[in-house]
């Protein structure tokens, strides 16, 4: 494959034969990642390629920051040092990539850029649900930081690892937790994942579905009652898809 991808264009069978490209031959690679590919293909394919262990998502974070800090975006003039603040606490300091990848499984696997994207969008989102006329302290700020920290990076695992993640990363970590009371965590798996933050009062409270009244005319193809996940599920996609470039 390198000699193709070379000034020599040339392909070099199994078997030893060698079968030349014509200059007009453009060639495109689609990949799940570079993990098998030696440098030297890399290298021939125009591919820049940096380590995520090297690299890690903090560069991801400044550019946000400092992007919305130009835009003028922030809701607070303490914005950038919370977040930076916050981004020691939940991610340097608790090492959470490496407990999430060593002891909890995920039901769609998802790079870590991806979620540490996911993060931003959904905390901005929530930010944006906030009238410019509310004050938001440090304390607010921190709240709906944990609720993104939590949906980003634990959204798509199971009730008990969700649990496991709630007790072995948010509380060691001293966050700002809804008041979930030992017995609901072991007999009903109450977490972090079954509130948010009221915008209202910015304080935890608990999701409850709207009330529903059953149409005069029920046609069970086009029921839907609401749920408790429903609700949640209808306001992470109700706040992201409300972003402005999202629509």
């Amino acid at each position: 494959m390198n000699t193709v991808l070379d000034d020599n264009r040339m392909l070099t069978l199994a078997n030893a034969e060698r079968i030349p490209m014509s200059d007009t031959t453009k060639m495109t690679f689609e990949c799940e990642n570079l993990n098998n590919a030696s440098p030297a293909t890399v290298s021939r394919a125009g591919i820049i390629y940096v380590s995520p262990e090297d690299l890690g998502t903090d560069p991801l974070l400044q550019t946000w920051l400092v992007d919305r800090e130009k835009a003028k975006l922030n809701k607070h003039a303490d914005e950038k040092a919370w977040l930076t603040e916050f981004n020691k606490k939940y991610f340097d300091k608790t090492k959470v990539w490496k407990e999430v990848a060593a002891k909890y499984t995920y039901m769609m696997g998802t790079p870590e850029v991806v979620r540490m994207t996911m993060l931003l969008n959904l905390f901005t989102a929530v930010l944006e649900s906030y009238s410019l006329e509310q004050v938001l302290d440090r304390a607010a700020y921190e709240k709906i930081w944990v609720y993104a920290f939590a949906w980003a990076l634990a959204g798509l695992f199971e009730p008990d690892d969700r649990l496991k993640f709630h007790k072995e990363i948010l509380e060691k970590c001293g966050a700002p937790l809804p008041p979930i009371s030992a017995q609901k965590q072991m007999q009903e798996k109450e977490t972090v994942f079954d509130y948010f933050v009221n915008p209202e009062t910015k304080t935890w409270e608990v999701w409850q579905p709207a009330g529903w009244t059953a149409p005069k005319r029920i046609v069970f193809s086009q029921l839907l009652i609401p749920t408790s996940d429903s609700t949640r599920a209808e306001y992470i996609m109700r706040n992201i898809a409300a972003l402005p470039g999202e629509r």
